[in-house]
This record gives structure tokens, C-alpha cells and sequence, in this order.
């Protein structure tokens, strides 16, 4: 049995940044990464109030879903590696929330309700936006689409956490789908799309799943920040080539997980560790409703794990066990729906990519 200390929550700024770059230099130590792991746990409440306070949007679309994350530890560590002025105290998305809905149109409407008017204020709300970045309007290079609010803490509930960020993505279910297929194909190949080290077969097809994908949703229309001279049967026609040449959509199919355990065992708690064990095929989790208890036990699964690259941790919370595969189905390895998508709209064009 593992005992579990207790972890020091007064953290300083000038503390982080020195770890900061210890990690950057990799010369952090085991208490350095626990202080780490208590500052990110810090940001637990925060993502709770800003869930609950979502919600009342539900009604407004039934198949809303949202759910919370804290940042799994060898994010962390990329991050400040991988960007020279990056520091522990300056990201941004240690909490994270997600909202996924149903149509672009739902998207937008509802970023813009809360930037504009729910989080516009200073010390009208809980939170304050201090950020927006539209990767619909402007996607990213390897062709993320997603909405991205910075919120800061300005609430009178966790005086101590005044100041806090925390980030709120918000996109569509198309856009979770080309998201988490991403996810899906570096978890079977080793490799990091999103961090842009992968190889340059799998670059391509994604991008242009995600121009098929956003022609979809833009009407059947070539959307905004994408290449008007191509012609949409000409990217699917690319999309077929690559496929047949790399079988990418056997490789996001081949090892999906279904695990039954999971849905005849669930009850009602707050923190949820996901246990990603690619090899076998199985995935784990771990209920706990205290929130220091389950970020120690967070950190000491990390550890374990860290220098196994087919097995992945993360710790998530959701409303209810039936919504934990829809918010993250690259933690089952499931890229079902996203091969749908995509095939659907080819044999609309009568382009084959059942192969």
C-alpha cells in the first residue's frame, strides 16, 4: 500500500517559476513535480463552479456535454519545454473545461453569449474572460478547430484563488470527432499530431479531414481560412489516396476498447482516473470524491506510467459514467464516429473509402 503525504497548497510565483525551469533543464525532482501536482489541483474548484454554472445551457441543447480535466503532468512538461518563456504560473489551462454541442451555429451563439455578456465584466461574475482565440474562424495549422476561452477567477467562494486562469474549449461534435481521432492514431502509433511530431502521411490526412469536416458544417460550403481552388471531391479524392496507401482508418479501428465493467459499476463521485493501457486493450478507472486524496493518487499513477508510452493517465470529471465515452472516446480508442463522418460525405461524392 502506498501512503499518500499531504501535499503543501501555499505555492509562490517566484517557487514556480524556479521549478519551471528546472523542468525545462530536466533536472526537476520528485517534491518539485508534487508541488507542481498540488498547484494544478488547485484549479479543481474552479472548474467545478464553472461546469455548474453551465449547465443551465443544457436545456437549450439536449445533447450538450461537458466535462472537466486537470492537465496530465507530461503535458505540463512539453509545454514548458517546447515554448522558451513559458512558466508554471503562466498556463493557462492547468483546469480545463470542455463543451461540446451540437451545430456550428450552437457553438457560436454560445461563445459569443459568454464573452460578451455572461463573463464580460469585472467582478460581475465568477469569472472574467481576458481571452478569446477562434480556431473555427482561423484554424490551426494542422487543422484544430475549436472555440478557446481564458477565463480568470474573480469569485468570493476561494478568496485564495483569486487570479487563477482556467480554459473553456468549446466546439462541435464533428470537431471532437476529428479531435479525438487525432488522439486515437498517437496513442496506436506513438506519435504526437498535436504537438506537430508525427509523420508528415498523417499530417496531411488529418488536415484534410478537417477541411471535409468544416465544409459540412459550413452548409456544404467551402468555409472561411481554407483554400478556395480545391475542390471538395478533389480532397476527398486525397483523403482515398492516403488511406489506401497508409490505411489509417484500419489503423484508428483496430484495437477499439469495450469494456462493460465500467458501465455496471459506476456510482456518483467527483474525480474520475482514467487508466489507458493500449497493449492490452483495457482501460481502468478509479473513483474519488476527495480531491487531494485523488490528486496524489494521480500523480503516483503518472509516475508509475511515465516511461511506458502505451499506457496513458489522466483525471477527468463528468455527470455520469454514460457520458465519460462521448467526452473522451480516445480513452477507449474509439474513432468510430470520426471514419463515419468522413465516409459518409465520400459516398456522397461516390468516392470509395471503405477500403
Amino acid at each position: 500500500m502506498v501512503v499518500l503525504e499531504k501535499i503543501e497548497q501555499d505555492i509562490s510565483k517566484k517557487q514556480l517559476k524556479k521549478i519551471g525551469e528546472k523542468i525545462r533543464n530536466s533536472t526537476a525532482t520528485e517534491e518539485d513535480f508534487k508541488i507542481v501536482s498540488a498547484f494544478r489541483s488547485s484549479h479543481a474548484p474552479l472548474i467545478r463552479i464553472l461546469r455548474d454554472s453551465l449547465k443551465n445551457f443544457k436545456l437549450k441543447d439536449e445533447n450538450m456535454l461537458i466535462s472537466r480535466r486537470i492537465k496530465r503532468m507530461p503535458s505540463i512538461i512539453r509545454k514548458i519545454q517546447r515554448f522558451k518563456n513559458m512558466s508554471l504560473d503562466r498556463i493557462q489551462d492547468l483546469g480545463g473545461v470542455r463543451v461540446i454541442l451540437s451545430d456550428l451555429n450552437k457553438v457560436n451563439n454560445f461563445a459569443s453569449y459568454l464573452k460578451n455578456i455572461m463573463y464580460k465584466h469585472k467582478d460581475k461574475n465568477n469569472f472574467l474572460i481576458i481571452r478569446e482565440k477562434n480556431y473555427i474562424l482561423e484554424p490551426k495549422d494542422d487543422g484544430y478547430r475549436s472555440i478557446h476561452h481564458v477565463y480568470q477567477y474573480q469569485g468570493k467562494t476561494y478568496p485564495d484563488l483569486r487570479g487563477l486562469c482556467i480554459e473553456l474549449q468549446i466546439r462541435t461534435i464533428k470537431e471532437h470527432q476529428w479531435a479525438t481521432a487525432v488522439e486515437v492514431l498517437d496513442m496506436v502509433q506513438n506519435s504526437s499530431l498535436k504537438t506537430g511530431i508525427a509523420e508528415s502521411q498523417y499530417k496531411t490526412f488529418f488536415k484534410l479531414c478537417s477541411y471535409v469536416i468544416a465544409f459540412i458544417e459550413n452548409g456544404y460550403k467551402i468555409p472561411n481560412g481554407y483554400n478556395e481552388e480545391k475542390d471538395i471531391k478533389e480532397i476527398i479524392r486525397e483523403i482515398e489516396n492516403l488511406n489506401n496507401e497508409y490505411k489509417i482508418f484500419d489503423k484508428l479501428l483496430s484495437i477499439t476498447i469495450a469494456n462493460k465493467k465500467l458501465y455496471d459499476s459506476f456510482r456518483d463521485s467527483d474525480y474520475l482516473i482514467l487508466r489507458l493501457d493500449v497493449l492490452e486493450k483495457k482501460v481502468s478507472y478509479e473513483q474519488i470524491s476527495n480531491k487531494e486524496t485523488a490528486e496524489l493518487i494521480y500523480l503516483t499513477e503518472e509516475n508509475k506510467s511515465k516511461d511506458n508510452p502505451n499506457v496513458d493517465v489522466v483525471m477527468v470529471s463528468i455527470d455520469d459514467l454514460k457520458s465519460l465515452k462521448k467526452a473522451y472516446p480516445n480513452y477507449f480508442l474509439d474513432a468510430r464516429a470520426f471514419v463515419s463522418t468522413i465516409r459518409n460525405l465520400a459516398k456522397k461524392y461516390e468516392v470509395n473509402l471503405w477500403i
